[in-house]
C-alpha cells in the first residue's frame, strides 16, 4: 500500500491529467502540421521514394506517440496499482508508454510491409497510377471520371485528397490501367521521362542551354571586335588619308635636307675660320718641326692638335715636297680634317650635295627605306619617292595590318571557343553554324544536330525537349521504363519499381487516415480531459456518468459529422469513378467520404491558421 494521502495522489493525478493536455496540444499541433504537410508532398511533382518513405517514417512516429497518448490514463492506473508510491507510479507508466511506442511503431511499420506484399500482383496497376498522378500534376494528362484535365490547374483540397488516393485506380474494373496506358502510350512517355528520368533531362537541358548561351556570348563578342577591326581601320587607305602620309612624308624630307644643308653651312663656317688661322698653324708647326726634339714641343703639339681636331695628328701630314712644314699642307690637312668632321656629322655624305643628288645618295636612300620601315611602309629599294609607289606600299601597311588585328582576333576566338581562323564576314546564322562539331559530339543524329544549330540560330531553346531529348530517349523509355504487364512478374528492375509505386501509392492515404484519426480520437480526449477537470472535486455518480458520455459522444460526433457533411455536399459525386460497384469501394466509399471532409477542415484550418 502507499503512503501517500487521498489528497497527495488526488493532486499528483491532476497534475498529470495538466502534462498529459500540454502533450497532446503540441502531438495536435504536430499531427496537424503532418497531415497537411503529408497532403502537399503527396500532391507534388518533387515527390519521390526517399520523401515518401521519410514521411512514412515521420507519420508512423506520430501515429505511434499519438495513439500512446490516449493510452496514458490507462498507464499512469496501472502503474498506481502496481506501484508504492507516486514516483514508481509515474515510472512505470513511462516505461509502459516507452514500450508501446515501440511496439506501436514496429507494428505500423509491418503493417506497411504487409500491404506492400499483399498487393505485388498490382504491380502494373500501381506503376501506371503513380505515373498518372504525376501526369496529372504536371497538367499534361487527365481522367475525366477521376480528375478532369480542367481541374487539374486549380486543386480543392478534396482534388489533393483524391490525388493521394489514386491507388483507388488498382480496385476498379481490372482493364482500366491497361486502357489508359493504351489510350495514352505517347504521353506516359513524356511522364515516365520526367518521372524516371528528371535528372538526367535537367542535366542535358541546362548544359544545351549553357551551351546556346556561350554561342550567344561568342556571337556577340564576335560581332564587337569585328566592329573594332572595322573602326580602327575605317578610311585608312583611302585617297586623303594616304595623301595626307604622303604630304608628311615629303615634309620630312624636306626637313631632312634642310638639317643637311645646315650642317654643310656649318661646315663651310668652320673651314673658313680654320683656313683664316693657316698663317698662324703654319708659324706653330714651324717650331715645333724647329724643337721636336724636345718633350715640351711634343706636349705642345699634342695639346694643340687635340684641341683643335680631337686627336693628335701625325706630323708627316705636314709636310710637302720635301719641307715641314708646308705651307700648301698645311691648308690641304686642314681641309681634310674639318670634311671628315662634317662627314662625321652626317654619315659619310659629301657637302656639296644638291637637293636631287641629296635624295638619290645611296646612303640617304637607305635611311629613308629604314625609317619608313619602321612606320610600316615597305618600299622597294628602287623607290623614287613618287607618290604612286609610297601610295602602294601605304596600301600593304594598311592591308598587313588588318591581317595582324584580323590574326589576334581569331586566335582570341579559337581559345575562346576552339574554332580555328573564323572569318569576319560572317551573319548570325553562318556564324551559328560553325559549332556544328560541337554539336555533333553531343547529339548521336544529324537530324538532332540540325535542329541544336536552328534553336541557337533563334535564339530559342523551348524546344530542347520536343525535339531533340524526347526523340533521343524514347526508345530507351518504350524498352526500359514503360513496362508491359508481364514484365513486373520476372524483371527485377520493373519489380522494385513496381514495388515502390505501390508504397508510393499506399503511404499516403494509410497515412492520412491514420493521423486524421489518431489525431481526432486525441482531440476528443483533450476535450474529455477539460470537461473532467471542470468537474474536479464533485462527487456522484452522475460525475463519472457525465464523463464516459461526454467522451462517447465526442468520438460519435468525430465519426458521424465529417461523414454527415460530406452526404449533404455530395463530396464523391464530383468523382464518377467512384461508382463503380465493387467490394472493395462498397466498405471503402463512407470512408473515403469521411477522410475528404475531415482532411479538408485540417487542411484548411491549417493554412488559415498559419
Amino acid at each position: 500500500m502507499s503512503t501517500a494521502t487521498p489528497h497527495k495522489r488526488l493532486g499528483i493525478a491532476v497534475g498529470f491529467v495538466w502534462l498529459l493536455i500540454a502533450l497532446k496540444v503540441l502531438y495536435l499541433a504536430a499531427e496537424s502540421y503532418y497531415n497537411a504537410h503529408l497532403v502537399d508532398v503527396a500532391t507534388s511533382l518533387d515527390a519521390d521514394r526517399d520523401r515518401f518513405e521519410a514521411l512514412e517514417a515521420m507519420g508512423h512516429r506520430l501515429s505511434s506517440i499519438g495513439l500512446t497518448l490516449l493510452a496514458m490514463p490507462l498507464f499512469y492506473l496501472i502503474g498506481r496499482r502496481l506501484a508504492r508510491t507516486q514516483f514508481q507510479a509515474m515510472a512505470a507508466a513511462s516505461l509502459l508508454a516507452l514500450l508501446s511506442y515501440h511496439g506501436l511503431y514496429a507494428g505500423l511499420e509491418r503493417l506497411m510491409e504487409k500491404i506492400v506484399e499483399l498487393n505485388q500482383e498490382k504491380r502494373y496497376e500501381a506503376y501506371y497510377a503513380t505515373a498518372l498522378r504525376y501526369g496529372m500534376l504536371a497538367q499534361s494528362m487527365g481522367y475525366t471520371s477521376f480528375l478532369p484535365q480542367e481541374r487539374l490547374g486549380n486543386l480543392q483540397t478534396e482534388d489533393r485528397v483524391m490525388l493521394a488516393n489514386i491507388f483507388l485506380l488498382t480496385q476498379l474494373e481490372p482493364a482500366l490501367v491497361d486502357r489508359i496506358v493504351d489510350e495514352g502510350r505517347e504521353r506516359f512517355v513524356d511522364i515516365l521521362i520526367l518521372q524516371h528520368d528528371r535528372d538526367a533531362f535537367d542535366k542535358e537541358e541546362v548544359a544545351f542551354k549553357a551551351q546556346v548561351g556561350r554561342i550567344a556570348e561568342a556571337w556577340n563578342g564576335y560581332v564587337d571586335a569585328r566592329a573594332k577591326i572595322n573602326a580602327s581601320f575605317e578610311g585608312r587607305a583611302d585617297a586623303a588619308t594616304i595623301q595626307k602620309a604622303y604630304d608628311d612624308f615629303k615634309r620630312s624630307l624636306n626637313e631632312r635636307y634642310a638639317k643637311y644643308g645646315e650642317g654643310v653651312t656649318r661646315y663651310e663656317r668652320e673651314l673658313n675660320a680654320e683656313l683664316a688661322k693657316g698663317d698662324g698653324r703654319y708659324d706653330e708647326l714651324k717650331r715645333y718641326f724647329r724643337y721636336r726634339r724636345y718633350a715640351s714641343a711634343k706636349r705642345k703639339y699634342r695639346e694643340s692638335m687635340l684641341e683643335s681636331f680631337g686627336y693628335e695628328v701625325p706630323p708627316e701630314r705636314w709636310c710637302a715636297h720635301g719641307r715641314c712644314p708646308d705651307r700648301g699642307a698645311v691648308d690641304s690637312v686642314i681641309e681634310q680634317e674639318v670634311r671628315k668632321r662634317f662627314e662625321t656629322r652626317s654619315r659619310g655624305l659629301p657637302p656639296n650635295l644638291n637637293k636631287r643628288a641629296f635624295f638619290l645618295h645611296p646612303k640617304v636612300k637607305k635611311e629613308v627605306i629604314a625609317e619608313l620601315a619602321k612606320q610600316g611602309i615597305r618600299v622597294r629599294s628602287d623607290f623614287n619617292y613618287s607618290a604612286a609607289q609610297f601610295a602602294t606600299a601605304y596600301k600593304q601597311m594598311v592591308k598587313r595590318e588588318f591581317k595582324r588585328a584580323v590574326a589576334k582576333m581569331q586566335e582570341g576566338f579559337e581559345a575562346d571557343t576552339g574554332i580555328k581562323r573564323v572569318r569576319t564576314d560572317l551573319d548570325h546564322d553562318a556564324f551559328v553554324a560553325l559549332f556544328t562539331p560541337q554539336f555533333k559530339e553531343r547529339f548521336s543524329k544529324p537530324r538532332y544536330t540540325n535542329a541544336a544549330i536552328t534553336m541557337a540560330q533563334q535564339g530559342d531553346t523551348s524546344g530542347f525537349y520536343e525535339q531533340i531529348y524526347r526523340p533521343q530517349v524514347h526508345a530507351k523509355v518504350m524498352e526500359n521504363v514503360l513496362y508491359p504487364r508481364s514484365t513486373f512478374e520476372n524483371d527485377p528492375e520493373a519489380m522494385r519499381r513496381g514495388d515502390d509505386a505501390i508504397k508510393m501509392l499506399f503511404i499516403p492515404p494509410f497515412a492520412i487516415f491514420l493521423s486524421l484519426f489518431a489525431g481526432l480520437l486525441n482531440l476528443a480526449s483533450l476535450l474529455g480531459m477539460l470537461y473532467a477537470l471542470a468537474l474536479h472535486g464533485r462527487r456522484g455518480r452522475w460525475v463519472s456518468a457525465s464523463k464516459l458520455l461526454i467522451k462517447t459522444l465526442l468520438v460519435a460526433l468525430i465519426v458521424y459529422l465529417p461523414y454527415r457533411v460530406a452526404m449533404q455536399e455530395g463530396v464523391l459525386e464530383r468523382y464518377p469513378a467512384l461508382s463503380h460497384d465493387t467490394p472493395f469501394l462498397r466498405y471503402y466509399r463512407p470512408l473515403l467520404a469521411w477522410l475528404l471532409v475531415a482532411e479538408r477542415a485540417n487542411y484548411d484550418l491549417f493554412y488559415t491558421g498559419r
